[in-house]
Parts: structure tokens; sequence; C-alpha cells
């Protein structure tokens, strides 16, 4: 099954609903709202809509507000937008991603990119151990470099940081 998120009013095949961004499906021709087409298992790219665990780079382009590394300007235009609240629920999502987009979204980018708004997804428990061990590497690695100069500290951060998350079992 192929797939491609795009904007656009269309009505669910599965439930009906109109939606302003819905998942084609390709080799069948139907419009899902993205609801639908998770529970049918759709996917995009070989990996479930909106799934996945942020890497180690997804966190980089935040570290002082850098926007994400557009890779592809079209399929940015038109995915639909995810965030997640790490500061838990009822609150504004903290990472918003998009596919065509390498790392989270700054403000500018998610104004350009999520004009329909964001659909909030709740961290998995995977996620949030991922992000425990994220931060417990984090505060270990600052201090480790704190007596590296300023502008020289991104290399041996990074090295710090994929050392300390495999000693947690967590993928670099």
């Amino acid at each position: 099954m192929s797939v491609v998120t795009r904007n656009g009013e269309r009505a669910c095949a599965a439930c009906g609903t109109t939606v302003p961004k819905y998942v084609w499906d390709t080799e069948t021709k139907t419009a899902r709202c993205t609801d639908c087409a998770s529970a049918l298992g759709m996917t995009n790219g070989g990996e479930p809509l909106g799934a996945g665990v942020p890497s180690s780079v997804d966190f980089l382009s935040q570290m002082h507000g850098s926007p994400g590394f557009v890779v592809d300007e079209a399929v940015a235009r038109e995915s639909s937008c995810i965030g997640y609240a790490l500061k838990g629920k009822g609150t504004e999502p903290d990472l918003v991603f998009t596919h065509g987009i390498v790392g989270a979204l700054d403000a500018d980018q998610r104004e350009t990119y999520c004009s329909t708004g964001v659909v909030l997804h709740d961290l998995t428990p995977k996620q949030k151990a991922r992000l425990a061990a994220f931060k417990d590497s984090s505060a270990v690695c600052k201090t480790e470099i704190a007596e590296v100069p300023k502008g020289e500290r991104l290399e041996p951060w990074l090295g710090c940081m994929s050392a300390e998350l495999r000693k947690r079992g967590e993928r670099p």
C-alpha cells in the first residue's frame, strides 16, 4: 500500500468525515482521515503514519531554537504536522515534526508548514523512556564538556551523547 498525505477537503472513504488534510491511498485511489488511515495500518514510506521514536538528530535542531533542515519542500508542504507536548497533556506542543524536514520545526516553520494545525500525539512509553535517557545523558555530557572552549563543543558533546545513550540501551 502506498500513501501520501495531502491538503484539500476530502471525505474519508472509511468513516465519511470531511477533513482538510487526508491520506491518499495511491493504489485504491481513496482518501482516508488520519485516524482511519492509522487504524487501517496505512503507512507512509514503510513507516506507520506518525510513528517512530525521535532520534538525537531530531533534538539537535532545537538546541538553540534552530529550524529543522528542509530536505523536500513539496513533501513538507503536503504532509500533516505531528506534535508532542513534553510537559504533559493540555500544553502546547514542544516538538513538531513533518515529513520532508529533518528535526523539529521552529516557530516560523510551524507557521509555514502547519497551516491546518498540528495533530497532537501522546508520547508512547518507549518515547518517554527515550526522552528520559536523552535528558539524563545530556546532563552527564554537559558536565563533561564544560571545560571545552565554546565553538569546539559540538563534536565532543555528540560523542559523549552517543556513548551515554548506548549505556542506557538507546540508539544514538
